[in-house]
């Protein structure tokens, strides 16, 4: 039950925040009340801790280096690319509810917060992630809008990444067109390489198929793309939610017969590292012509599949002031289940947990033990005074034979 505690402790610190804080307004039509008619205009007047809110419109490619909350309306257009670069330690940035080209994070000490973001590209990568510290991304819709020659939705590079109830899909490669070469090979909805230490939970992943070869000429189709790939021995990947959350490779291009057929891709390629796949489903393919993919290929590097299952928390719905909305804990049945809630994206890496704990929590609530389904739900109400850009972080926790495990830390960002 939320309690009028909480919900004071909440409003309370929002006043703090607010106090400190301006809250700029971008249009592109101008009028009354509006600060600036584009994005990178608002973005260098903003200081950190400040809020951007953008109405609906299209706006220029922009770049944040600093802790501040970009938050779009409905209808919100970003024409080319979103850049995060340079957050130093301190305020994060966020970006909420914007529809974008492609999206790179870059070089970020500080926290970096992304909400109801969806990724278009047309060109190599949707979204980069390179060299941050603490990028947590919920809702986010990374998919290709067109067939291309290569491309991968996500790439994570040198990087600690979580991604909650999301959606990212590969591209398909290219149909042969004229008289030569056949059809190009898909792309790759996840691509995680060295030093990368990535959570992915309650999603959904697809790599690309493979383009056809002409029916007429014995030109070979394209591969189609593995889900995830992963390159280097000292990547990380933790998988987890329930059975819906589907993984798939991408499906072979067909082409004149079976000799010039692409090749089906599994779910998981594990070149190096290591993977925890818990709770999510990989799976595997069988060709048209009857060739039979595994769901997972393992080249080198360890892959660990639980049971049973790691726990995952999951909230696929937008929170503005005053909703209503619930948290969904999956686990064990039979598990002693916690839920978390806290202000600051800080969290501990435990040596003897595979996930890091949330450290500072305001409020914790007991969750009871779960039931034979192995869920519990969480009925929360936003509180309706608080102020866009508001952050809360919640993490769940169960017990089950004395040992403690953590679900990923999902942010909810109020707007």
């Amino acid at each position: 039950m939320y309690t009028k505690l909480f919900a004071y402790t909440v409003a309370q610190l929002a006043l703090v925040a607010a106090a400190a804080a301006s809250t700029w307004t971008v249009d592109d039509n101008g009028g009354a009340g509006v600060d600036f008619t584009d994005i990178p205009l608002a973005l260098a007047a903003a200081q950190p801790g400040d809020v951007v809110v953008v109405r609906p419109g299209t706006y220029s490619s922009f770049t944040l280096s600093k802790g501040v909350a970009v938050l779009g309306q409905a209808g919100v257009i970003i024409n080319g690319t979103a850049t995060i670069a340079g957050v130093p330690s301190g305020p994060r940035a966020s970006l909420v509810r914007l529809e974008m080209g492609a999206l790179v994070i870059a070089s970020c000490a500080g926290p970096v917060i992304g909400d109801d973001l969806d990724v278009r590209p047309s060109g190599v990568e949707g979204v980069s992630i390179t060299n941050s510290a603490d990028v947590r991304l919920r809702r986010l819709d990374a998919r290709f809008n067109s067939i291309s020659s290569s491309g991968t939705a996500v790439v994570v590079q040198s990087s600690r990444v979580e991604i909650t109830d999301s959606l990212m899909y590969g591209p398909t490669g290219t149909s042969q067109i004229g008289d030569c070469c056949g059809g190009a090979s898909g792309g790759s909805a996840l691509r995680i390489n060295a030093g990368a230490d990535v959570h992915v939970a309650c999603s959904t992943l697809r790599g690309g198929d493979g383009g056809d070869a002409a029916t007429w000429a014995s030109f070979p189709a394209g591969d189609g793309a593995p889900a995830i790939v992963i390159t280097a021995a000292n990547a990380r990947l933790l998988l987890t939610g329930v059975a819906s959350n589907i993984v798939q490779g991408g499906a072979q291009g067909l082409g004149l017969s079976c000799a010039e057929d692409g090749r089906d891709a599994p779910a998981l390629r594990l070149e190096a590292g290591w993977a925890r796949v818990s709770g999510a489903t990989l799976l595997g393919r069988t060709s048209a012509c009857g060739a039979i993919t595994p769901a997972s290929a393992l080249y080198a590097g360890v892959l660990e599949q639980p049971s049973p299952a790691d726990p995952s928390l999951s909230l696929p719905v937008a929170t503005p002031p005053g909703a209503s909305v619930a948290f969904t804990l999956s686990g064990p049945p039979g598990a002693a289940a916690r839920l978390r809630l806290g202000r600051q994206p800080v969290v501990l890496d435990l040596p003897d947990a595979i996930e890091d704990r949330l450290v500072f929590p305001l409020r914790t609530y007991d969750l009871g033990v779960l039931p034979p389904t192995g869920t519990a739900t969480y009925a929360f109400h936003v509180p309706s005074a608080l102020a866009d850009g508001f952050l809360i972080v919640a993490q769940a926790s169960t017990v089950s034979s004395g040992e403690v495990r953590l679900t990923q830390s999902v942010p909810l960002v109020v707007h």
